[in-house]
């Protein structure tokens, strides 16, 4: 389930990975629990 999650947000997550070593704010992603 995890493992799905990360593989349809990848995007976003790399997009936070980026923000994050720039010390800005984090995008908030959407949990498994609330994906469609």
């Amino acid at each position: 389930m995890v493992k799905e999650w990360c593989l349809r947000h990848q995007v976003e997550l790399m997009e936070n990975w980026e923000h994050a070593q720039r010390f800005e704010p984090l995008e908030r992603i959407p949990g498994a629990d609330q994906d469609d």
